[in-house]
């Protein structure tokens, strides 16, 4: 397992080394409070944060950490068990520029990278300039960061608020999925009802908003396996069904036949429901596809008597090879909204089969459904289906270029390469933790993903990645 941090003197800092500033991300004008440092305008603004100390690691480092002189005679560094200060003595930033050296002008704060050297910072007209903000007013540059720093505190907040208002819509789904499944035998017509109404309300949230965003809802409602897949099926049908341009009532049924696709489970026992595909028996196999001739029965016992919603709950295990079930269907003749319906099953169940150990990752999942399982599906639909949820997909474990972890939270879908990632980072409260939209980061991209088995424990307990990954759509509003 890689190693934790190390604490180091700051003057041992250098380029390669990843870093953690120990305090919260709104204190300080990086965008991130842990980060790969790549230049020496860094090493300057945070020289000029005061701090005497920092916490590097190891693991997420290119470079090793600069040799203090054999002859220095400052205290040596605290152990790594010694925890950082969380609120160090600061001192004013750099003044002369927002960070970086005019190429033609000396750098008060030129700092030497050269193996063996103690790093020195030179005296100038900004440690002056600094020494006298209690009397002098703050340059422009000082009030562009404080600006930039409120500006961002109030954009990360904004997004907290939307996650807030996608948790509770989430939970009021979840919780219309339970009662309606609790209404199925004794009130079919209050469960149609509730049935149209969740999907009518979900419909209605992903046209209100020109560009929905995929969000990753961290529930932990217990024994909830069942009506997350079917929320989960429900949200990526229609989020595909929106980006194939379908009308509000073609939403309408696609949505309701996603919704109560396996409804014909209820009639299973509860151990066949349970067992995935390779552990069921042949008499096993039999019983369980009978589930969408129970699913057609239980839909018109509801008062559902659409084709097209009754075509995706008695279709929905065809494939586009003709292997599949319950009457070997083919190509067109599998109606567009079962063949959606299809995808999104078949994407959750391999992020959340019932032996968790077998689970993929949702870009594993999405990798696996086009390299080996593509003559099942709707290959433009899946293309389609792809695109819409990006290579990085909410719940996705990610190395960012500047060596940080984070999770994928949030796609969206016009913009795929650039989703919101919470980074890992416990040096910071995780309340607090930084969740960073890529596209105000232009120079911080995702180089790969990852598993969990590739983050230190810390981390990975501080991300807290379920093996569940819930879906639900929000709103973008804007940077």
């Amino acid at each position: 397992m890689s190693q934790g941090p190390v604490r180091i003197d700051i003057r041992q800092i250098r380029p390669g080394l990843y870093i953690s500033l120990g305090e919260r991300w709104i204190d300080h004008d990086f965008l991130f409070n842990s980060f790969r440092v790549s230049t020496p305008a860094q090493i300057a603004r945070i020289r000029a944060m005061g701090i005497t100390h920092i916490d590097y690691w190891p693991s997420r480092s290119t470079e090793q950490p600069l040799d203090l002189p054999a002859d220095d005679a400052a205290p040596a560094p605290p152990t790594a068990a010694t925890p950082l200060d969380p609120h160090p003595a600061k001192a004013p930033p750099d003044l002369s520029t927002d960070g970086a050296q005019s190429a033609s002008s000396p750098d008060p704060a030129r700092v030497s990278d050269e193996p063996g050297r103690t790093p020195q910072v030179s005296p100038g007209p900004a440690r002056a300039a600094a020494s006298r903000l209690s009397t002098e007013p703050v340059p422009s540059t000082a009030q562009d960061d404080e600006r930039e720093r409120a500006a961002r505190a109030v954009r990360v907040a904004a997004r907290r608020v939307e996650l807030a208002r996608c948790e509770r819509n989430y939970r009021r789904s979840v919780d219309a999925v339970r009662q309606l499944m609790g209404e199925l035998f004794t009130a079919p017509r209050e469960a149609n009802q509730r049935a149209e109404t969740l999907v009518g309300d979900i419909v209605t949230d992903l046209l209100s908003s020109p560009h929905a965003v995929v969000n990753l809802m961290n529930d932990a409602v217990p024994d909830a396996a069942s009506r997350h897949h079917v929320l989960n099926v429900t949200i990526l049908s229609l989020l595909l069904g929106r980006v194939l341009d379908l009308d509000e009532a073609a939403l309408g049924r696609l949505g309701l036949g996603a919704l109560l696709h396996d409804l014909g489970k209820a009639m299973l026992p509860q151990r066949l429901q349970r067992l995935d595909p390779e552990q069921r028996t042949r008499h096993e196999e039999s019983a369980y596809r009978l589930h969408v001739d129970h699913g057609v029965d239980l839909c018109r016992n509801l008062g559902i008597t659409d084709t097209e919603v009754l075509a995706i709950v008695h279709r929905h295990h065809e494939r586009m090879d003709g292997n599949g079930f319950p009457d070997g269907l083919s190509g067109d003749a599998i109606g567009l909204s079962t063949r959606i319906v299809a995808i999104a099953n078949r994407f959750d169940n391999l992020c959340h089969p019932f032996d968790t150990a077998r689970a993929l990752t949702p870009a594993e999942a999405l990798a696996a459904m086009y390299r080996r399982e593509v003559q099942a599906f709707d290959s433009g639909l899946l293309q389609r289906f792809i695109r819409a949820l990006g290579v990085w997909p909410p719940g996705t474990l990610v190395q960012l270029s500047n060596g940080a972890v984070g999770l994928v939270t949030a796609v969206l879908p016009e913009d795929t390469l650039r989703p919101t990632v919470m980074v890992g980072d416990p040096s910071v409260p995780r309340a607090e933790a930084l969740m960073v939209d890529l596209r105000e980061a232009p120079d911080v991209r995702i180089e790969r993903a990852l598993r969990p088995a590739d983050l230190e424990p810390e981390v990975l307990a501080y991300l807290s990645p379920r093996s569940s990954h819930p879906w639900f759509v929000g709103r973008d509003e804007g940077r």
